[in-house]
C-alpha cells in the first residue's frame, strides 16, 4: 500500500515513498533470494522455503475503492 494513503483517525494523506526507501528494499528482497538459494542448493532435502502467492485482484480493488470513498467523502482540502 506504499502507493495510496496513510490512514489515521483524524486524517488522510498521500503516503511518501523515498528513493532511499525503494533502494533498500530492493536490496532486501535480493538478500533474501540470494540467501534462500544458497540454502536450496546446500540443503535441497531439507530446505524449507516460503513463495507468497500473488495478490489477490478482488482484494485490491476492495482496498481502493475503500480509500476512493475515504477521500470523496472528506471532501476536497482547501
Amino acid at each position: 500500500m506504499s502507493d495510496c494513503c496513510l490512514v489515521t483517525q483524524a486524517s488522510v494523506w498521500p503516503a511518501v515513498q523515498r528513493e532511499a526507501n525503494q533502494l533498500v528494499e530492493e536490496f532486501m528482497l535480493l538478500a533474501n533470494m540470494s540467501v534462500a538459494k544458497i540454502v536450496a542448493d546446500a540443503f535441497p532435502e531439507r530446505a524449507l522455503l516460503r513463495r507468497h502467492p500473488p495478490p489477490d485482484e478482488r482484494k485490491i480493488g476492495d482496498i481502493l475503492q475503500m480509500a476512493e470513498d475515504l477521500v470523496s467523502s472528506t471532501g476536497p482540502k482547501s
